[in-house]
């Protein structure tokens, strides 16, 4: 992609709009395997609230989750900022900028390669996973 239009992703929209100063990660987590099942989001719920301990998250949130993941304990935890979902410059803005992104790992293949990390939640995925890949104990 050109400079010019990789311009138009510029991370510094989102980052003022939502109040981030330094590394953050963006989670999207919208498929029916992740936020249909109590059990699912539980997990999820459970990797982004130790994740969030580390690094603040930003979760552009679908409605289709909404109430399965604040039944889970999604919402109140410092560090988890969710967000009403996005436009499409702004999410590629939001996540042109972010160190970590967090999103089912068959979203993952369909995406670009770019300079964040992209690791997959989910089947076959844990929390374990993601903070051994991100270096933490």
């Amino acid at each position: 992609m050109s400079q010019k239009k990789l311009a138009r992703f510029d991370p510094a929209l989102m980052t003022s709009r939502l109040g981030l100063a330094g590394p953050y990660a963006v989670a999207t987590l919208h498929r029916p395997a992740n936020v249909d099942s109590p059990e699912a989001a539980g997990r999820l719920v459970a990797a982004l609230h130790e994740l969030a301990s580390r690094l603040p998250v930003v979760l552009p949130l679908h409605p289709r989750g909404r109430a399965t993941l604040t039944a889970a304990g999604l919402l109140g935890v410092p560090g988890i900022q969710v967000v009403d979902p996005l436009g499409y410059l702004e999410f590629l803005s939001l996540v042109r900028g972010a160190a970590v992104v967090v999103s089912a790992a068959e979203t993952g293949r369909d995406r670009p390669k770019r300079a964040v990390e992209l690791l997959g939640i989910g089947e076959g995925h844990t929390h374990e996973h993601i903070f051994a890949a991100l270096g933490f104990s």
